[in-house]
Parts: C-alpha cells; sequence; structure tokens
C-alpha cells in the first residue's frame, strides 16, 4: 500500500516540483485490493487538486493506522476554499474522492478556508471475518447505514474510476 502512495507523491513532485513530507505509520495495513485502490485515488485526485488550485509551498501525506481504522490525511498550504459550500459539478474531484471512500463504508472529510490550509483525509474501516464473508466490503457499508455496491469488482472498478 505505501509504494502505490509513494508513487503518486514521486510524480506530483516530478510534475509541480513541489516537495510532498510523507509521514508512514508502519502498521498500516489495508486488507483488499479496493481498499487499496481508493487510497490510491484519493491521494492522485487530492494532489491534482492541490497542483492546479492550491499554489501551495507545502504538502504533507500522512498514512497511519489506529483501532481499526486506517486514515489517509493530505494537507497543503495552499489558497484554500470555502469548504462550507456544497459541493457542485465543478468539484468533480471532491465528489469522485467522497464517493470512492464511502463506496467502502468509509468517511472522507475535507476542512478547509479561504487563505488555507486545506485538507482532505480519507478513513476506511478495516475489514474482518465477522463481516459478511461474502461481500466484505458491501456488508461493511451497509452495517454503517450507507449504500454499497453489489459485489467487490463492481467496488473497485467504481475506486479507480472506470465504472
Amino acid at each position: 500500500m505505501p509504494e502505490a502512495i509513494e508513487s503518486e507523491i514521486r510524480e506530483f513532485e516530478h510534475r509541480v516540483r513541489t516537495p510532498i513530507a510523507f509521514a508512514l505509520d508502519e502498521s498500516v495495513r489495508v486488507e483488499t485490493d479496493s481498499q487499496r485502490i481508493a487510497l490510491q485515488s484519493v491521494t492522485r485526485a487530492a494532489l491534482a487538486n492541490v497542483a492546479k488550485h492550491a499554489a501551495a509551498t507545502r504538502v504533507s501525506v500522512r498514512l497511519r493506522s489506529t483501532l481499526g481504522v486506517t486514515t489517509l490525511e493530505i494537507e497543503d498550504n495552499g489558497r484554500g476554499f470555502d469548504a462550507e459550500l456544497p459541493l457542485d459539478k465543478g468539484h468533480i474531484g471532491l465528489n469522485g474522492m467522497r464517493r470512492r471512500v464511502e463506496m467502502l463504508g468509509g468517511e472522507l472529510r475535507v476542512a478547509s478556508r479561504c487563505g488555507g490550509p486545506t485538507t482532505i483525509t480519507a478513513s476506511l474501516h478495516s475489514w474482518s471475518p465477522e463481516d459478511d464473508p461474502a461481500e466484505p466490503l458491501a456488508g461493511r457499508a451497509l452495517a454503517r447505514g450507507r449504500r454499497s455496491a453489489a459485489s467487490e469488482r463492481d467496488v473497485a472498478m467504481l475506486a479507480a474510476g472506470t465504472a
């Protein structure tokens, strides 16, 4: 999992020439391909937003796990935006990130204000055998009261942006 995030960071640093501080909790464990794909996709979309909109000089990416929750946090010191305004069609990246994470029963939080900073936080709960073994991600999402995909294949396709 960290390799996928590091790959996105290297690509961003090469393209934008803004260094990223990457902090990795060595205990991070992501059990499913869908979770790995979603976290990599969130990283890619968040860094694309930084490159396109933020004019940031500092970016940090943190990946950690605590109490069965894997959390990815991307923060920049850029110009920010009013995160209280509803997301519309012009926020395709943020809407896509939220959709990918929520499809897996997780949560995406966006904290920003005009003048910055901006922090994107994606949290995914660990899957365990106690969850519905036939549909691990769908079972977790249903337990949290959210709609879910019919199969992990569908979830993985959505997370990758191919659905």
